[in-house]
């Protein structure tokens, strides 16, 4: 009966959560090699089948943790630094900006909501009538894009911005409830879904909130592969391209302009990267670029960071182009020639 007592207990021990083979103590040992052979056998089972899960669940997370998020910057010793720099030296520029993205995403409710914001099934709207009558309402628009109002009826206000909704509130409210206003204010925001394709470093849908904009998107999703354009992202809407996204439009010259909200079931597509210029030598940010048609020499300078101080007292600077037939075009240009800078860059160039 003792035997069985303690058989009983060391398989509970053993089937508790989070017990692992390496845990036993002494006492536990000497007991189970007091077990009769068979019992012994069958408790070692149990063990190994244990000790396999626990393995099979760290892995899973660790599959799942190294899978999720996008590595992040550390400390690296001087071994891994040089092996990083021979890995990232044929990064395009921008893709690096990604490393610390965000791996959960809020979405934004505490922010002011603009008058141009464009309503929606699933917004909630807080509705104070004044006056004659004092009604106090927080109607959803549904599905059909109406909300219900007492002595009102049915009002659509899908499609119509924040401001368009007010001035028909208003209208209404003026020709049915006399002597009395209405203020509107915008309540809980609906979720949109988004799809981020094409060359992103985790395609998929997105859930976001409806006042996030393309660089919100491509932020939570872990940004642009390293195979990607990160200068001409497309957003697709109803199949036509509606927008094209300029990161370094965004990220160098702090450029918001270009970055639109985006709208249930909107697209971004990340094409493939088709044209590079290697920038090196004394400039603020020398790199690997992606160039866009038409662009010349001043322009890549600018992208760059411009020159340093050394290099503007020279004066010049080489530029390298491979041409058919595997031959070389090398000139010195000029920095005070303004046709020199004119020169328009083309794949593959070297400055």
């Amino acid at each position: 009966m003792k035997i069985l007592f303690s058989t009983l207990s060391l398989v509970f021990l053993l089937l508790w959560p989070g017990f692992f083979w390496a845990e036993i103590s002494n006492d536990q040992e000497e007991l189970l090699k007091a077990l009769p052979p068979d019992q012994r056998e069958g408790v070692l089972e149990k063990m190994t089948q244990i000790d396999e899960l626990n393995q099979e669940v760290e892995s899973t997370f660790e599959e799942f943790n190294t899978s999720a998020i996008r590595p992040q910057k550390k400390v690296l010793t001087e071994e891994e630094k040089k092996a990083y720099e021979e890995e990232s030296k044929d990064w395009v520029y921008g893709y690096e900006l990604f490393n610390t993205s965000p791996t959960t995403f809020s979405p934004a409710t505490e922010i002011p909501v603009p008058n141009d914001y464009v309503l929606g099934p699933g917004d909630q709207l807080n509705i104070n009538i004044y006056g004659g009558k004092n009604i106090k309402l927080e109607p959803f628009i549904s599905r059909n894009g109406l909300i219900s109002l007492p002595d009102l009826g049915p009002v659509n206000l899908t499609g119509l911005t924040l401001d368009q909704a007010r001035n028909l509130l208003k209208e209404k409210v003026s020709q049915e409830l006399t002597g009395s206003e209405v203020f509107l204010t915008l309540g809980k925001l609906r979720t949109i879904t988004v799809y981020i394709l094409g060359e992103a470093y985790k395609p998929g849908a997105y859930k976001i909130s409806s006042l996030s904009t393309i660089s919100n998107a491509l932020f939570v999703s872990g940004g642009v592969d390293v195979l990607g354009s990160v200068r001409n992202i497309e957003i697709k809407r109803k199949g036509k391209v509606v927008h094209r996204f300029d990161l370094y439009k965004f990220f160098l010259e702090g450029d918001t302009s270009n970055d639109i909200r985006l709208q249930q079931g909107d697209a971004i597509f990340v094409p493939l990267i088709e044209k590079t210029i290697r920038v090196y030598g004394d400039f603020k940010r020398p790199y690997l670029y992606e160039i866009k048609e038409n662009e010349r020499i001043r322009d890549v300078i600018k992208i760059a960071g411009g020159l340093t101080t050394e290099a503007k007292l020279f004066g010049k600077i080489e530029f390298t182009r491979f041409k058919k037939n595997s031959l070389i075009e090398r000139l010195e240009i000029d920095i005070s020639n303004e046709s020199d800078l004119n020169l328009t860059v083309q794949d593959g160039d070297v400055i």
